[in-house]
């Protein structure tokens, strides 16, 4: 390389180890060069030259005559560009500096001291050309010594080659025992059922950390080597001791055992469990001990005994109220029937659930038979309420009236895959309202149609006429209630309505004009009902208050609803707010939305802010992302009616976005027009975050196994499908498309 102009073979400072040492060294190298270089001895064989800062040659001794040849220059001469720029370099660092040099055939090992306060530097050089040529031949003899060692070190290498393969496929095997290991146990951890092993001895050998923690309330490190005796102190001791001799002749006789007990868990609490234990083999073949899995069926127990005691009273309701109940499969076209079978039917409840769709629509009269089957189909495309009257036939070929209410529950708003309903016998209903047609025609002519009170007051005579209901209402025959006056009508009305009642009646008698009013109305058995009262005062030529006209509607059924409807909608507001949901009533008439629930807690508006939110608003609260989907599905509940079930973000008052459930539905009346949507508003932001948190540690997992050369698979029984991940292409060749389309293990079982 090049240096300061020197072409080098060899360059190296003085080394600095310690920042004091190296000042020491580098004082007794000066001291040592000025020893040598005091006399200049001009018969020294070895060249000595000393150069100015400005490259000048100051002294060159005879065997430093060739250097000044070969840089073509004399003393007292400047040395070339080149070899001044490696001068002044030395002078700045201030440190010696060994170098060698090649000239025609010899090497020179040169040293270059630097005298910076005087600016100058003296060079003092010495043939190593032999040094250089022994190291050569060293070199030689050095390369041939390895080519023999190489030689002789092959048989060793070919003898290893075997035996480091060995080695490797070793320890590629355990790496993977030791992966298989520990995804088994991680798996086995994992599992949320209790999973135990035990020997012969009755110890456990293994156990994962929900039947470490869960039952025996200890670590899994504590229950592996522990005896079966502290797990029996958790069952009866009466079927612990039955339990444990099904152990032994298991044990006996090997394969798997199934039952059911109570186990009292760590936390004292007694539940069901279901027992799957089998016998394990040891490598020998012989049986080792059991391993079992402990299912936790409490929550299934307590729902089966509430569904037999629901579907008890049900049954038993059905069949008091002569109703017919079923429960229709799409997909299966199974009907499964219940209630008051026979008394409706004349069928046995054997012979009728033999009853399915097609004979259901031949049982119904022929004249209704298209009817029902219409709104069958309407139903079963959009889904819905089923509601309609037609004749059914019994098993002695006669009819009865019946009224059929169902709902047709669908999929994701598109296929109905069930129908639930009731079957109600009106034969007595139909009757009584054609009597009741026929006297609602007579009682037209006499009462205007109407099962109201009609009243027509002459003030001059002080005579009342009424017509109408009035047994029905009052209690009082016809001719009882001809006799009433306003005064006898003052004493019916309850005494907390009769002040106000009475007021109204007198200022309308002075003033004129309509009178209306509700109070309580006292019945001839002493009971009251609520009415409502309209009338109106007619004025004679003279302006004086001539006649009364009016009528008294009985308003008893709508007071105790709207109560009910209050009190109910109380609670539910109540519960919409401790749930912390969001509860809108869209009426399009006005196109008013009214909200309730936790407005505040979930979206930060105060509730008298959020009852200005009408649809645009809304729809200016959904994110932008969520928007046209959101619009789009609104606007079609709006043109077809139905459910209304979408996941979007809305945004609250502080600018932060939130995700929420929207569920709701819009009725039509009866011109198939939208006139009301209500519905329900959850906030799902909790469970999308743990779907998230799924879906990134599922991916991790993939990664995992990918990284780590495994193959994981999820079997679907049910759909017959399995979904591979991991290194796939890795261990088997195929990639992920074609492992997917491979047949499951069953499959190829049966193929064999």
């Amino acid at each position: 390389m090049k240096n300061g102009g020197l072409e080098v073979i060899k360059s190296n400072s003085f080394p600095v180890k310690k920042e004091e040492a190296g000042e020491l060294e580098h004082k007794n190298s000066i001291e040592l060069h000025e020893k040598i270089i005091e006399y200049f001895p001009s018969e020294n064989p070895n060249p000595i030259l000393r150069i100015k800062k400005n490259g000048k040659v100051l002294y060159a001794n005879r065997a430093a005559c060739f250097l000044l040849e070969h840089w073509g220059i004399k003393e007292g001469e400047e040395l070339p560009q080149s070899l001044r720029h490696g001068i002044r370099r030395i002078l700045a660092q201030k440190k010696p500096e060994n170098l060698e040099i090649n000239i025609e055939n010899a090497t020179y090992a040169l040293k270059l001291y630097p005298h910076s306060e005087d600016e100058y530097i003296d060079i003092y050089g010495f043939d190593i050309s032999y040094r250089v040529l022994a190291e050569e031949k060293f070199r030689s003899q050095h390369e041939r010594l390895e080519k023999l060692v190489e030689l002789r070190t092959l048989e060793y290498i070919e003898a290893n080659e075997k035996l480091a393969q060995e080695v490797t496929e070793r320890k590629k095997i355990e790496k993977i025992l030791r992966n298989n290991l520990q995804f088994l146990e991680t798996l086995l951890d994992s599992i949320p059922s209790p999973v135990f092993k035990r020997d012969l001895n009755e110890n456990y050998v293994n156990c994962n950390e929900s039947f470490a923690r869960q039952i025996m309330g200890l670590s899994k490190e504590m229950v592996i080597g522990g005896s079966y005796s502290e797990f029996q102190k958790r069952v009866p001791k009466e079927l612990a001791e039955i339990y444990y001799k099904h152990d032994r002749e298991l044990i006996e006789k090997g394969g798997s055992h199934y039952y059911e007990t109570r186990v009292i868990c760590a936390d004292g609490v007694s539940r069901d469990f279901l027992f799957h234990k089998a016998t394990y083999e040891d490598i020998s073949g012989e049986v080792a001990g059991i391993v079992g899995v402990m299912l936790d069926i409490t929550p299934r127990k307590e729902a089966e005994k509430y569904f037999r005691k629901g579907e008890e009273r049900y049954r038993i309701a059905a069949e008091q109220t002569g109703q017919l109940v079923y429960d229709y499969e799409v997909e299966s076209k199974q009907i499964d029937w219940a209630g008051a079978i026979p008394q409706l039917t004349g069928y046995s409840p054997e012979e009728f659930r033999q009853v399915d769709l097609e004979s259901w629509i031949e049982h119904v009269h022929p004249e209704d038979r298209e009817k029902a089957w219409k709104i069958h189909e309407k139903c079963m495309k959009h889904g819905g309420k089923y509601l309609g009257e037609y004749r059914f036939r019994r098993k002695d070929g006669s009819y009865f009236h019946v009224e059929d209410s169902g709902v047709y529950i669908q999929i994701d708003l598109s296929q109905v895959y069930r129908i639930v309903g009731v079957i109600k016998d009106i034969t007595e209903r139909k009757l009584a309202q054609e009597i009741l047609e026929r006297s609602e025609e007579r009682f037209r002519i006499t009462a205007e149609q109407t099962g109201q009170l009609f009243y027509d007051y002459n003030i001059k005579n002080n005579h009342s006429s009424w017509a109408g209901a009035i047994e029905e209402l009052t209690g009082y025959s016809c001719e009882e209630f001809q006799g009433f006056t306003p005064k006898v009508w003052a004493q019916h009305v309850h005494p907390e309505d009769r002040e106000k009642a009475v007021k109204a009646h007198e200022e309308c008698i002075k003033n004129g004009g309509k009178y209306s009013e509700e109070y309580r109305f006292r019945r001839k058995d002493g009971s009251y009902i609520c009415v409502e009262d309209g009338g109106v005062y007619l004025q004679a030529d003279n302006r004086d208050i001539c006649r009364v006209l009016g009528v008294i509607k009985d308003i008893t059924d709508r007071k105790l609803a709207h109560a009910e409807l209050v009190k109910s909608e109380s609670r539910y507001r109540l519960i919409a707010e401790k749930t912390k949901m969001l509860l809108y009533y869209e009426n399009f008439t006005d196109g008013k939305i009214d909200w309730a629930g936790a407005i505040p807690q979930i979206t930060g508006y105060s509730y008298e802010e959020f009852q200005k939110v009408r649809v645009n608003e809304w729809m200016n609260l959904i994110h932008p992302e969520d928007l046209q989907r959101i619009r789009s599905a609104h606007e079609y509940c709006l043109q077809r009616g139905g459910d209304f079930h979408q996941n979007y973000r809305l945004r609250r008052k502080d600018g932060s976005y939130f995700y929420v459930e929207d569920e709701g539905v819009c009725l039509k009346d009866e011109k198939g027009r939208v006139y009301l949507a209500a519905g329900v508003i959850k906030d799902i932001t909790e469970k999308r975050s743990a779907q998230e948190k799924l879906l990134e540690s599922e991916e991790r997992f993939r990664i995992a196994a990918e990284q780590t050369g495994q193959i994981v698979f999820e079997h679907d029984h049910g759909g017959n499908i399995i979904k591979w991940a991991g290194a796939i292409r890795d261990v088997t060749g195929y990639t992920a498309c074609l492992l997917y389309t491979s047949p499951s293990p069953r499959d190829k079982r049966q193929s064999r």
